[in-house]
């Protein structure tokens, strides 16, 4: 009797031995296991970047490029289409992605027009777009909510302006831009915050900058205190050499930030000192800035929501991040002016 119950406790001890052993072993075998399994990846997930890449402000597009590629997810490919700075453009770049490439989020477009014109598309599929560059107000109206802006917008930009002119002593302004939706909203904003007076707004609708001679010369006969140029289109045209030709001298000139560019300074030489123009108050250029910081909000909502619907990228988006009721992204202006050859901070 004694014999057996040796041996049944030997037993019972053996097996014992081999759970506790067993036991012991089980995490290194399972993650032994782990590493022999394949591993699952992230879908891949689309997005389109309706982006110019043609025209006066391809080479833009390229720094903007740069930005957009230095914050994308390892699981997220863009796909680039061209915008052109024309709406027609836009149109047919968002029809191809969404489309053909069955692509539902967007990165741009950067440019006023196409913003207005790809905008309402949004509204009518489950699209949804993220804005890196200053934008109309409206086109989250006309986007059903689906289209957010990292950059102050158009509308903050130009109120922001029209108070500073009146500050820096100016009374009497003339409007000056290439026609645009971009400059549509520049003008109705700064019109409506200016204090001062409004002798006119001037528009042209050619690239031949030959338009801007008689426009010139207007400007000379009204004889304004203050020139308000809400895009670069002007000033790289050559608006300053032709203010000079026709004599119009002694008034000041004032831009937005899309003035701040290498093209600029080359276009308005001697004659760009004293230019003014507003900024975001950040560190760096805003065509890197602002790209890398659209980039990385649409890459927070897609690592949120791998069905990429839009309802679920403004949930998390908006949860995460403040907009205000334009589903603009909120940020401070600041003053620059052109001085040697040099954009600086003007001192206020």
């Amino acid at each position: 009797m004694k014999a057996k119950w040796a041996v049944l406790v030997g037993a019972s001890r053996g097996v014992g031995q081999a759970i506790m052993s067993y036991t012991l072993k089980l995490p290194v075998i399972l993650a032994l296991a782990a590493l022999l399994l394949p591993v699952k990846l992230p879908a891949e997930s689309k997005v389109g970047v309706i982006l110019t890449m043609t025209g006066d402000f391809a080479r833009y597009g390229e720094k903007i490029r740069v930005g957009l590629e230095s914050k994308k997810a390892a699981h997220v490919k863009y796909v680039y289409e061209d915008e052109g700075c024309d709406p027609k453009k836009a149109i047919t770049a968002y029809q191809k992605l969404s489309a053909l490439d069955g692509i539902r989020v967007f990165l741009g477009p950067w440019c006023g027009s196409p913003q207005v014109a790809v905008a309402s598309l949004l509204r009518r599929s489950d699209g949804f777009a993220i804005l890196g560059s200053s934008a109309p107000e409206r086109v989250f109206e006309l986007s059903g909510g689906r289209m957010l802006s990292v950059q102050p917008s158009i509308e903050a930009e130009s109120r922001f302006n029209a108070k500073e002119a009146y500050r820096l002593g100016a009374r009497k302004v003339v409007i000056l831009f290439f026609e645009s939706d971009f400059g549509r909203a520049h003008e109705a904003a700064f019109r409506q915050a200016f204090q001062g007076e409004v002798l006119d707004t001037l528009v042209y609708s050619t690239p031949d900058a030959s338009a801007l001679r008689g426009l010139a010369t207007k400007i000379k006969q009204l004889n304004p205190d203050t020139v308000y140029i809400p895009d670069a289109f002007p000033l790289m045209q050559g608006l300053t050499k032709q203010l000079s030709t026709v004599g119009a001298k002694g008034i000041r000139l004032m831009s937005v930030y899309s003035a701040q560019s290498d093209d600029v300074l080359k276009a308005v030489g001697a004659a760009g000192d004293g230019l003014i123009l507003s900024y975001p108050k950040i560190e760096g250029e805003a065509l890197h800035y602002y790209p890398q910081r659209a980039a990385e909000v649409l890459m927070y909502g897609v690592g949120e929501c791998p069905d990429l619907s839009a309802d679920c990228l403004q949930r998390a988006i908006r949860g995460k991040y403040t907009f205000d009721e334009h589903g603009v992204m909120q940020g401070e202006l600041e003053l620059k002016v052109i001085k040697e050859d040099k954009f600086v901070r003007l001192e206020r």
